[in-house]
């Protein structure tokens, strides 16, 4: 049984999402910066995460986020410096209690923060880190790992 025919037949539990680093780090520190990451369930409503706040990270890092709510199904995060990460999620069955996981081949391209598309008009410092909704974030269906986007907080919360 194939990857997506195992997805299809299971009801998922997301229990973790990891975001590796690829590409792209600041010169002076030679890190990436995760900013903030953020989980919705179906509905698009917002669903708490174990990732609150700037964290710098070392080349290659990879981070793992863990959901506080059974009901995860997509993510928006906000980056620094990366250019690519390769994402990835494990996930229980709800039925069965089996553990599954699977990672992208191919790097997601990801947007900085303050890059467009956002909102806001012109970067403002005291956006840095007060105002989540003016930045850009990539926003991502876990259904579907290759599907990543850059976006605006207005359409990542109408999704």
């Amino acid at each position: 049984m194939s990857t997506k025919e195992t997805e299809k037949e299971t009801e998922k539990v997301i229990t973790e999402i990891s975001i590796k680093h690829v590409s792209g780090v600041r010169c002076d520190n030679h890190k990436w910066a995760l900013n903030n990451v953020v989980a919705f369930d179906a509905s698009g409503s917002v669903v708490d995460t174990s990732f609150k706040k700037l964290i710098w990270f070392p080349q290659g890092h990879e981070v793992i986020v863990k959901p506080v709510s059974t009901t995860v199904k997509k993510i928006a995060f906000a980056v620094q410096d990366a250019k690519s990460v390769i994402l990835g999620i494990t996930w229980v069955d709800r039925s069965s209690g089996n553990i599954f996981s699977c990672k992208q081949v191919q790097p997601t391209k990801v947007v900085h923060w303050s890059s467009q598309p956002r909102e806001g008009g012109p970067w403002k410092a005291e956006e840095d880190n007060d105002n989540h909704t003016h930045w850009s974030y990539t926003f991502v269906d876990l259904d579907n790992l290759d599907n990543a986007l850059a976006t605006t907080w207005t359409k990542v919360i109408a999704k």
